[in-house]
């Protein structure tokens, strides 16, 4: 009896453990399905989180660009209004003042080509403005080139101003500058093509032109013909007799613009000394002499096969006496004149070197 008795217990707890270890298994069984859902969803989470730094990575990248984008507009606004304001406060002072600074271009431009010789003029021309010019100079020539003749026979001129001075005349009226331009330029009218130079009012507007006499059919200067008269040009109450090069040689020319009223010679030049021509400083010098006017010539620089530029002077000279010279490598000369006095201020040019702009 007691046998059965525990047998029938054993046979119980038996049961109740294998009760136990079923649900155990299921549990287990369970148990790994809510980890594999922990898991998967930490994993979620973790790849959401990932996701959400993409999008925000990518959308701080897209506002970093519109800020970016907002910057250089402000930079490019404060830039032009910087600009405005400076050359608002240089007109300021020059109203203010009797001294006017006039800038010389003594550049590398007697063989082109006319594209290289266009971009040098307009850096000449912005540094000059920026340095507080209001004349700006530049050599005989200087927009085809004094050789492109002998460089290339066929070439034509147009009438001028040409659409291609367009963004030149631009830079002109943005540095408010009068400037004086060597240039060449044919005429339908005559049918004749002249040396000449061109002055454009600080609007950019075409103010004058004076063609050049002396060279008639010579040398480099074949392709032009003679002008007919010295003029001179009126800069904010300055009158500026304008010569070309060789038109100083001759007595007559210079004086003819003293009788027109002019308070001040410049020359347009490609004129170094040669062993032909010897040197052209007596000459200068002269002009001064015989008319009791300051004289200021811009040369220009560079060698060339037919003559060497680099030598050449760009002068500013007063009864005789060189006040400013300079010869060498590509610079903006500038100057100040007085215009109340009608003198030579500066002892020296203010030297700004073209490569370091």
């Amino acid at each position: 009896m007691r046998l059965k008795y525990f047998k029938i217990k054993w046979l119980v707890l038996l049961g109740t453990l294998l009760l136990i270890l079923g649900s155990a298994s299921c549990f287990a069984k369970e148990l790994s399905k809510i980890e594999g859902n922990v898991s998967n969803n930490k994993v979620a989470s973790e790849i959401g989180k990932k996701f959400s730094k993409t999008e925000g990575s990518v959308s701080n990248q897209k506002v970093t660009s519109e800020i970016r984008n907002k910057l250089s507009e402000m930079e490019v606004n404060v830039s032009n209004q910087k600009v405005a304001f400076e050359n608002e406060k240089k007109l300021l002072k020059t109203k203010g003042s009797s001294v006017m600074k006039i800038a010389l271009c003594h550049l590398e431009v007697s063989c082109g080509p006319q594209e290289k010789n266009l971009e040098k003029i307009k850096r000449a021309i912005k540094i000059a403005g920026e340095h507080g010019a209001r004349v700006v100079v530049t050599p005989e020539t200087a927009v085809q080139g004094y050789y492109f003749h002998r460089i290339d026979e066929a070439r034509k001129l147009e009438v001028q101003p040409a659409p291609y001075l367009d963004s030149l005349r631009k830079i002109v009226a943005e540095q408010k500058v009068y400037l004086l331009l060597g240039c060449g330029e044919y005429v339908p009218e005559t049918d004749k093509h002249h040396n000449s130079c061109l002055v454009f009012a600080p609007d950019g507007s075409l103010q004058s032109r004076h063609r050049k006499i002396y060279g008639e059919k010579l040398g480099s200067e074949k392709w032009a013909s003679a002008g007919e008269k010295m003029s001179t040009t009126n800069c904010d109450g300055l009158k500026i007799g304008v010569l070309i090069c060789a038109d100083s040689w001759f007595d007559e020319r210079p004086l003819s613009l003293k009788e027109q009223g002019a308070d001040l010679l410049i020359d347009l030049a490609a004129w170094p000394e040669t062993p032909e021509t010897g040197n052209p400083l007596p000459s200068w010098k002269k002009v001064t002499k015989i008319t009791g006017l300051p004289f200021i010539l811009c040369n220009q620089t560079g060698k060339t096969k037919w003559m060497d530029m680099s030598i050449g002077e760009s002068v500013a000279i007063k009864n005789e006496e060189v006040k400013c010279v300079y010869s060498g490598e590509e610079a903006v000369l500038l100057l100040d004149f007085d215009t109340v006095s009608k003198q030579i201020v500066s002892d020296k040019f203010e030297v700004i070197p073209l490569s370091n702009k």
